[in-house]
């Protein structure tokens, strides 16, 4: 059963559009190989070309590739992750990538220059390992968001939408992750990449800046200098 054609969307947009359906969409691809994706007519003929074995062969690429590819300032997955993927042997790892990509996770990377939306590529991993049971929790929250916020101090206008536990205030971004007790803080403010323990009170007061009416007016001060609190948000 076939449904009506779109009337306004060009035909060389749509093309677009399904074959990175077939790339990126695992659910779209395993509905494309039962018949049962719901196309036009139009639709399924501009498909009908695709080999399924060489589908395969494409997806396996990606994964390869996603795993090799180094971003800007960060290193390749494997390095950002190194902690997290250290209980993985070297010969495990290609058909782990593989399963990310092919993975509703990567679904949602933003992996094009022309999209605006989507998660990026290191928030989506550290959802996948998670699922998987691969590293500690707090290993991977970590590393995702060093890589994150690294990447931030060298492009302050991401062209992705923001994670979120990363907060935009002051000068740039950050994120204040809790574990056992301790607080870390990890941020991005005029290009330079800021790491390191926090109190609680600066913890809360980062995480809920109304708090700081009622925190210690050199803890507001100081973050206030330190470009994480914009002076109108705790005025």
């Amino acid at each position: 059963m076939t449904r009506e054609e779109p009337a306004l969307e060009p035909a060389l947009e749509r093309q677009h559009a399904l074959l990175r359906g077939l790339l990126f969409d695992p659910a779209f691809r395993e509905t494309w190989r039962s018949g049962e994706a719901g196309l036009t007519a139009a639709e399924a003929r501009m498909l009908a070309p695709v080999d399924h074995s060489q589908l395969d062969a494409t997806v396996h690429r990606l994964g390869r590739d996603v795993r090799r590819r180094a971003r800007a300032g960060c290193g390749t997955l494997e390095e950002i992750f190194a902690g997290s993927l250290a209980s993985i042997p070297d010969g495990d790892r290609p058909a782990l990538f593989d399963a990310f990509v092919a993975s509703t996770h990567y679904a949602r990377v933003r992996e094009l220059p022309d999209e605006v939306t989507g998660e990026p590529v290191e928030q989506s991993f550290a959802a996948f390992l998670g699922e998987r049971g691969i590293g500690a929790a707090v290993t991977r929250r970590q590393e995702r968001d060093r890589a994150l916020l690294k990447s931030l101090a060298r492009h302050p206008n991401p062209g992705f939408a923001l994670p979120p536990q990363i907060r935009s205030g002051g000068r740039g971004f950050y994120v204040v992750d809790s574990e056992g007790g301790e607080h870390r803080l990890t941020a991005a403010v005029d290009g330079e990449l800021i790491q390191g323990a926090v109190t609680g009170v600066i913890a809360a007061v980062l995480r809920e800046p109304s708090l700081s009416a009622r925190a210690p007016p050199r803890v507001v001060q100081r973050l206030v200098a330190m470009g994480l609190l914009s002076a109108s948000a705790v005025s």
